[in-house]
């Protein structure tokens, strides 16, 4: 049995615009060159695509060359703004899914084949990034500067109420000591508003 490539090409929504046999390889070695893999992806104007080939065998565990072709492929998706989901392999009883099993975030972190231009797509994503926990972190900021000086105005206005109801209090020929009681203040915090 010979192993068969296929892509299954998405648009932005995830709607399904093509599913083509991309190469059929030998028994050990599939043949998947960017330029064939993203040829119709890139016709029909796609986002996303995934990649499926068949293994012989029971076991659909990826090899190095696969993963070291789906590296590849994946940088190059990157270039083309199409990007790799997945990359699937399937046995008659079984299957293997990159993207279930953390490999296609790897594989999207991965410098062995980035170019320069992945890396500029990368920074300018980490500064995007970078802006918006930036613009997170002053917000959170000012909202806690904000509650501090709340806090304080209210202290200081409490503080500016209590001098002057026991001023008034005073001047209405209350005793110190039954201020003290009304306001729970001890006589000499009295005498020291009052004075």
């Amino acid at each position: 049995m010979k192993k068969h490539l296929w892509t299954i090409a998405l648009n932005k929504e995830g709607k399904i615009l093509n599913i083509e046999l991309v190469s059929i390889g030998s028994q050990n070695k599939n043949i998947a060159e960017p330029n064939d893999v993203f040829r119709v992806p890139l016709y029909k104007i796609s986002t996303y695509l995934i990649i499926v080939h068949n293994y012989v065998g029971d076991n659909p565990s990826p090899s190095e060359d696969d993963i070291d072709t789906t590296d590849r492929l994946v940088q190059g998706g990157e270039i083309l703004n199409v990007e790799i989901i997945d990359h699937v392999i399937v046995t008659e009883k079984n299957f293997y899914s990159f993207e279930e099993n953390g490999i296609m975030d790897e594989l999207k972190n991965s410098d062995r084949y980035a170019t320069a231009h992945v890396y500029k797509n990368r920074m300018k994503r980490d500064f995007e990034d970078l802006k918006i926990k930036a613009a997170q972190s002053v917000e959170k900021l000012v909202k806690e500067q904000k509650d501090e000086w709340e806090k304080r105005g209210e202290k200081r206005g409490e503080k500016r109420g209590m001098e002057q109801t026991v001023r008034g209090f005073h001047k209405g020929g209350i005793s110190l000591e039954k201020i003290a009681i009304i306001t729970k203040k001890s006589v000499e915090e009295i005498k020291r508003i009052i004075s």
